[in-house]
């Protein structure tokens, strides 16, 4: 027994022996284990940083979208409040004033922090005599806060001020978002993301609102009243003696106020001409707002306004021709019993017995709202602008549009296509589109044209790219086809030039380069060469381009 004792432990030392031998030298040939929960962690903290950047940087943008948003929100109110569309309703105006008790507050901040922002200025109201009485409890009141406020945040406002100005700042404080994400932030470098955001948009928000004839200066009877707050603190600090009537006269009013008057020049003071904001355009330095118009072709064409249309117009007394091809011997729009059903009821046509036509009487509106309850359509909420000394107006969008959502039906006057009119009824082919239609046989021709050259919507603005963000498709709806702009499979994000693609021909019949300026671009010199197969990044590596290509 003592011998196979002694054997084991024998064993089992020369096996310590070995492991201890071999041990350092195994360890140094082997690969380090991975320490995984270092890695999740440092992972997380890199996710972290890259997911604080993007929430950041979408965090701004989502605040600016949201102040186009509630800015339109506020002139569909205006509108119901005074009769022009329906009344609201008892929950939607306790919501309306208690933004407007919002608002004011704010507004009231902002013009104390600018009158009595600098300590001597608040010392010197400390130390002035308020009269007696009820009547000037709120002078009192007023004071008070004055010389309490928190001097860091009157410097914030005041920078804010002198960043937006009073006109924006009055036009943004209708923003729920402005008001609590952006006033009431406490995050610096938050809030200076968000107001440089704000000052490069600032001319754009001012040009919305104004073309919508937005009334920012609405005076409430609580404005009043801090008018005539104000009015009395300005008298205390310049020892002038304190009116003792509660009312403030207009002109002291309209001094009191803020500055009504549009740094961008170009708007008529009257509003006159103003009926639509798509009839107007942006200058690309964001000073001057535009009238736009449009000058046919022809030796003494003279230069006329655009004005703009919610549907196509067809034009009388036309004669339109192959007729005998159609099954309805009308205008091509009307849709026949092999065309889809409307898209925007599924109906499929008139019944057994009758002409064939939509058994409904849908409009393109009726499928923008279909198509809204399914998230796929969002507004018109757009602004033209002038992009490029080349390229002229263009289109770019004021929120995100997600892909495949319907955007708006191209319209204008709509005329016959004759093999010997090749631009349009005005001479000029700039703005003309070629709408097909299907033959009884069942093949599909070009049918119509459709000119917005003078009467159109903002569709007809939007700039040709080779690699487009939206396309022409044609939907069935009511009783007719119809020509709309929809968007590709990748969504348009806010601040983005909406794009199409004008197809090749255009450039080719008109002996025009492409300007779109994409990499991709194979006809940035179609007025030349038909045929082109080089890209301009390649002409740019070749050094070849031409000298636009960079700019």
């Amino acid at each position: 027994m003592a011998t196979n004792t002694d054997t084991t432990e024998s064993k089992a030392s020369s096996e310590h022996a070995h492991n201890t031998r071999y041990k350092g030298v195994s360890e140094k040939k082997r690969k380090p284990s991975l320490d995984w929960d270092d890695l999740e962690e440092r992972g997380k903290r890199r996710r972290g940083k890259e997911g604080e950047k993007w929430r950041r940087r979408n965090s701004v943008t989502h605040l600016v979208a949201s102040i186009y948003a509630d800015v339109e929100a506020a002139v569909e109110t205006q509108r119901r409040i005074a009769g022009q569309a329906p009344i609201l309703t008892q929950e939607e105006r306790l919501d309306y004033e208690s933004s407007e008790d919002m608002r004011l507050d704010h507004l009231r901040e902002f013009r104390l922090a600018q009158m009595f922002s600098s300590p001597k200025t608040r010392n010197r109201l400390r130390a002035a005599p308020v009269p007696r009485g009820r009547r000037f409890d709120s002078v009192r009141a007023g004071r008070d806060v004055v010389t309490r406020a928190v001097v860091d945040k009157w410097r914030l406002l005041n920078t804010i001020i002198d960043t937006l100005g009073w006109v924006v700042i009055a036009i943004c404080l209708h923003s729920a978002n402005f008001r609590t994400r952006f006033l009431e932030a406490t995050d610096a470098v938050d809030f200076t993301e968000r107001l440089e955001k704000l000052r490069l948009h600032k001319e754009s928000i001012e040009f919305f609102a104004k073309s919508r004839q937005f009334d920012w200066l609405e005076v409430t009877t609580e404005q009043e009243e801090q008018d005539v707050l104000l009015r009395d603190l300005n008298c205390l600090l310049t020892g002038t003696a304190i009116p003792k009537e509660q009312e403030i006269n207009e002109d002291e009013a309209e001094d009191a106020r803020l500055n009504a008057d549009t740094k961008i020049a170009g708007f008529p003071n009257d509003g006159a001409g103003l009926d639509h904001p798509h009839e107007w355009k942006l200058s690309a330095d964001g000073l001057t707002a535009v009238r736009l118009t449009f000058l046919p072709g022809g030796g003494r064409a003279t230069l006329q306004l655009q004005s703009n249309i919610e549907h196509s117009v067809v034009l009388p007394g036309h004669r339109w021709p192959d007729r005998k091809k159609w099954i309805l011997k009308e205008e091509p729009r009307y849709r026949a019993e092999f065309d889809e059903s409307c898209e925007a009821c599924n109906d499929p046509g008139a019944g057994e017995g009758k002409k064939w036509r939509a058994g409904c009487q849908c409009s393109v509106n009726n499928l923008k709202t279909r198509l809204a309850a399914d998230g796929a359509y969002f507004g018109d909420r757009v602004e033209l602008r002038n992009v490029h000394p080349i390229l002229g107006t263009g289109v770019r969008a004021l929120q995100r549009l997600p892909a495949h959502s319907l955007l708006a039906e191209y319209t204008g006057e709509i005329y016959p296509l004759y093999k010997t009119q090749q631009r349009g009824k005005y001479k000029n082919s700039t703005y003309l589109y070629c709408q097909t239609r299907r033959l009884s046989n069942g093949e599909i021709e070009n049918a119509m044209n459709i000119d917005p050259s003078i009467h159109g919507n903002w569709t007809r603005f939007i700039n040709h790219s080779c690699r487009p963000k939206t396309d022409f498709v044609l939907y069935s709806c009511g009783e007719k086809i119809v020509t709309c702009v929809k968007v590709r499979k990748r969504a348009i994000e806010f601040g983005e030039e909406i794009t199409i693609d004008y197809g090749k021909s255009y450039f080719e019949n008109q002996g025009l380069a492409c300007r779109c300026r994409e990499d991709a671009c194979r006809l940035w010199n179609a007025d030349k060469m038909k045929d082109n197969r080089t890209t301009l990044r390649q002409a740019r590596q070749e050094g070849f381009a031409p000298d636009w290509a960079d700019d």
